[in-house]
């Protein structure tokens, strides 16, 4: 996938939506739900879903009922006022919800952590280790924490503040989920390889190796 599909709403919209709704239906991540939910047009502005999106719900959801919708309206809220969606009123004059450039973005971090969820995973290590090094100002403190997301979906584990290791040979592929979602990545975050280091005790217990 390059970054300019990537980024792109329409396609990201119709493809594999039923696919991505129910990978995050099934881990509970609701506000991945609603944005991905608004995205293709599936809530109206009285706070229910279009009849599609009901369907796959109580599909998945087999108990779907009062303590979902209410985690789902509650969220729908606070998306709203965070400016992450915003309520329209179509031609017809009924009432919608549209996601924002600002939702839209956040859209994209919860995409890429499905992608990633379909990465083939190497399981041999090769006896060495991947530092993941950034050094972001706190000014930056988006990108700081897309970083760590990415990271942590990735399956790096967070050595210190900083600074995440991770211990097989497809870690350099970070930098290009990274590049996908900034359009920056190769030159602000580093990987290095190193055979061994005092601690990395807590990391082989970590990884099981």
């Amino acid at each position: 996938m390059n970054r300019k599909d990537f980024l792109n709403a329409k396609s990201y919209s119709e493809k594999g939506f039923k696919e991505r709704f129910n990978f995050w239906l099934d881990d509970n991540r609701w506000v991945a739900v609603i944005l991905g939910v608004v995205s293709v047009g599936g809530l109206l502005a009285v706070g229910l879903f279009a009849p599609n999106v009901l369907i796959l719900l109580r599909k998945r959801k087999n108990n779907f009922g009062g303590k979902e919708r209410k985690l789902l309206s509650d969220t729908r809220h606070r998306l709203l006022g965070q400016g992450y969606i915003k309520r329209v009123r179509s031609k017809n004059g009924q009432y919608t919800y549209k996601i924002t450039k600002k939702g839209l973005k956040r859209l994209f971090d919860y995409n890429l952590e499905f992608e990633l969820s379909k990465k083939n995973k190497i399981t041999k290590w090769d006896k060495k280790w991947r530092l993941l090094l950034f050094d972001y100002p706190n000014t930056r403190q988006s990108v700081r924490d897309s970083i760590r997301r990415i990271a942590k979906n990735f399956g790096f584990f967070q050595f210190q503040k900083n600074v995440w290791v991770y211990p097989y040979s497809d870690a350099y592929d970070i930098l290009d989920y990274f590049h996908l979602l900034h359009g920056q990545g190769r030159d602000n975050l580093v990987v290095l390889t190193a055979n061994c280091f005092v601690g990395d005790s807590v990391l082989r217990e970590h990884f099981n190796l």
